[in-house]
Formats: structure tokens, C-alpha cells, sequence
């Protein structure tokens, strides 16, 4: 009962008024096959794309050799520049190179295809999943490519001829069949209604770039195309993801929420093996002079004490802080006050004399005994014997027997 009473209720679709320049549809159909090499001794598959104009019906059609990002947008501004202007969302199918997660509430949209779209101030609406009927107009103008003009070609052609071919036919025929909803052709309709309406092109066209993701080195830096591009020290070891064309590299850093934020960018370089650095990329020590070093040094060594800055002051003398063994010796000895302390180290260097070749060994060995050395204990002043009379009391004795010879006796 349930079947007899479907096929008496068939299901119903509403017809969505499109206003001017509001929305545009696009789509792949299978195109004929074409030759792949200029000696057309091989054949491939193509793929036609249809760009439709929702409101008047008017198409730009390009034959394309993939369905990739990079062949897909090309395509895409070349239809916008054609119609002379931008609609204000454009309608896709979930096709990989545009929508890399399909959804109906969430879809997952290919960073290249939203950077194209806030370039050109065009929103992108994909479709709902298994929804085609989203873009029947779109869906209509294939089937239409399909029927007269792919079954009108006799002969093979390479890509190109197909695409010289699909802009005659256009003109000649696409352009200027009436159109079934304004019962007028669609040329006129597009340039009387549809064109006037479009959002004007940007100034510039858009750059198109790659997108890939790296795992910053434990050198603070990304590799593309053997070139090593320097980001931070601060995001090794973390996933960054990478713009780059023909012109800059642009590394993007991820937040907690997903959203992109531009921790670095770089002209393009091309040497294999280059190191591209850049200012903030790696700790600021590394790009200190031996002067400054030395400085830093002596400063560190003064808040030890008058001792310890006369050992550093002898090792760095005459010059001697351009051998390297030198710079060993005195982080060596800012590695002796981090582990036993500088009151420690400035005793052990009032021990031993400074000296240009100073033995680092002898200064952790005066160290250790320091450390090692029992403490004495302070001594207690004794209690005062009752048998011991005080000072005083002698004295007057003294005075008695100076002058009286009998207390004497």
C-alpha cells in the first residue's frame, strides 16, 4: 500500500527564484577523447567544465585535462573574467580538489579554493551530499553540452582545439537559444540584467600556490624543493602548513582551533640546498660577535666577584678569546658557578692565581675540596673561674704593697 501510494505522490522540488548576479553554478561533464601528444599517436580522457550563470543561463565552457586545484581555479577565473564580472556565491559539486571533507552542515573547503574565493569576494556553497538537484541548472546546461555538441564532433582533436571549438559553438549556437524560463535569448538577458549586476573583478588576479604540510627540523626550518626555508626556533618538532608559488613561501602555524595564523614568510628561492634565513628564526645568541660574547662573559663573571672576573679577564686578554678552546674554558667556568655556586667559586679562585692558560680542571678540583671541607665549629667562650678575682682587685693589692710593707706579712 505504501509503494501504490508513493508512486501517486511523486517527490516535489521547489523552484528557487535567482536573482541578478547573485549565483553561479559549475560542473564536470566527460568530454570526448582527445589526442595526448602532438604526433596523436595516443589517446586520453578530458573533462568539460560548465560555469552557468543561475539567473540567465549564460555558460563559460573550457575543456580541462584533471579535475586538480591548480587546473580547476585557472579555469574558474578565466569564466569570471569572460562574464566581466563576480556573482555573489558560486554553487560546486564535492568534487576532491575543492571539498576535501563532504558535509551537509560542515564541509570541509580546500584552503586554495578560500583563498580564490576572498580574492574574487565570492562565497562557496557546495552541495549537500548525494543533493545534485542543489545546481539543476548547472546539471541542465551538461546535459545540453552533451547532446549538441559533443555528439555533433566526427573527428579527434587535441585539448586545446576542444576548447577553440566549445567558444564557436557558444557563440553561435549556446548564446543564442531561447531561453525556457525568460522565453527570450540568453545573450540578451545576460547583458540586460545579469552582467550589470555582477560585483566588479579585483584589480589583480589571483596567485595561485601549493599547499603542503611539513614538520619543522630540529634546524627551526621547512624544506620545499630541496630549499630550506628558516621558521623558528620556537616551533620545532610542531606541524605548519605551507603556501608557496612561483614568487614567496609562506609558512602558516595552527591554532588549537584550526585557524591559520602567518608565522613567517620568504621570497622563492630555487639553489637546492640553500638555507634561507630569516630575522627571529634562531635564538638571538647565535648572532653575537665575539666582542659581545666576551662582554656577556665578563658581565656574568663580575656577578661572581672580583676573583672570578680576573680569571675570566686573563683568559680573554691579548685577543686569545678568537680561539675557541678559550670560549670552552670560560663557559666552563659559568657552568662551575651554576653547580656549586658563586660564593664557592669565588673562593676557589683566591686560591690560584689567574693566568691566560688557566686549567678549568684546577678550579673544579678547588671547588670540590671547598664543598668537601668539614665546617668547624665555632668555639664557646668558657665560664669565668670563681677561683680568679677580677683586675681590679689586683691592682688595689699592688697599691697596699708599695707602701705598706706590712700587709705583706
Amino acid at each position: 500500500w505504501i509503494r501504490k501510494l508513493r508512486r501517486k505522490s511523486p517527490r516535489f522540488f521547489q523552484r528557487l527564484p535567482i536573482q541578478p548576479g547573485e549565483e553561479a553554478q559549475m560542473d564536470f561533464l566527460e568530454g570526448p577523447r582527445v589526442w595526448a601528444n602532438q604526433d596523436r599517436t595516443t589517446k586520453r580522457r578530458c573533462w568539460i567544465m560548465v560555469l552557468t550563470l543561475s539567473h540567465s543561463g549564460m555558460s563559460y565552457r573550457e575543456a580541462l585535462a584533471d579535475q586538480t586545484e591548480r587546473t580547476v581555479l585557472e579555469a574558474l577565473s578565466r569564466g569570471l573574467e569572460a562574464f566581466g564580472g563576480v556573482p555573489q556565491w558560486l554553487k560546486i559539486d564535492n568534487f576532491k580538489a575543492a571539498v576535501h571533507q563532504a558535509h551537509r552542515y560542515d564541509p570541509q573547503i580546500s584552503r586554495q579554493f578560500l583563498s580564490w574565493s576572498e580574492h574574487y569576494g565570492i562565497a562557496l556553497s557546495p552541495c549537500d551530499p548525494g543533493k545534485p538537484n542543489q545546481k539543476g541548472r548547472v546539471e541542465r546546461d551538461c546535459r545540453y553540452t552533451r547532446d549538441s555538441f559533443i555528439k555533433s564532433l566526427t573527428e579527434t582533436v587535441t585539448l586545446e582545439d576542444l576548447s577553440l571549438r566549445l567558444r564557436r559553438w557558444e557563440d553561435a549556437v549556446a548564446c543564442l537559444r531561447i531561453h525556457g524560463r525568460h522565453k527570450r535569448q540568453v545573450r540578451e538577458v545576460f547583458l540586460s540584467e545579469d552582467k550589470p549586476a555582477l560585483q566588479p573583478l579585483p584589480e589583480r588576479p589571483f596567485l595561485l600556490f601549493s599547499t603542503a604540510r611539513r614538520k619543522v627540523s630540529v634546524h627551526g626550518t621547512v624544506e620545499i624543493d630541496g630549499v630550506h626555508y628558516e621558521v623558528s626556533h620556537k616551533l620545532i618538532g610542531t606541524q605548519v602548513e605551507v603556501h608557496y608559488d612561483t614568487r614567496e613561501v609562506r609558512v602558516h602555524r595552527m591554532d588549537d582551533k584550526g585557524v591559520l595564523h602567518l608565522a613567517m614568510r620568504h621570497d622563492r628561492r630555487w639553489r637546492k640546498g640553500e638555507l634561507v634565513s630569516a630575522p627571529g628564526g634562531h635564538p638571538a645568541w647565535m648572532n653575537r660577535s665575539r666582542l659581545e660574547r666576551e662582554e656577556f662573559y665578563r658581565d656574568q663573571a663580575s656577578r661572581v666577584g672580583p676573583r672570578c672576573t680576573a680569571h675570566v679577564d686573563a683568559l680573554l686578554a691579548d685577543g686569545r678569546g678568537q680561539h675557541p678552546r678559550t670560549h670552552r674554558r670560560v663557559q666552563g667556568i659559568r657552568r662551575l658557578a651554576a653547580t656549586y655556586g658563586n660564593a664557592i667559586l669565588e673562593s676557589a679562585c683566591s686560591t690560584i692565581a689567574p693566568h691566560p692558560e688557566g686549567a678549568w680542571k684546577r678550579l673544579e678540583q678547588a671547588c670540590i675540596a671547598l664543598v668537601a671541607a668539614p665546617v668547624q665549629p665555632a668555639r664557646k667562650p668558657s665560664p669565668p673561674s670563681p677561683e680568679l678575682r677580677d683586675l681590679a682587685e689586683y691592682d688595689e693589692l699592688l697599691e697596699q704593697l708599695a707602701f705598706d710593707p706590712a700587709v705583706i706579712a
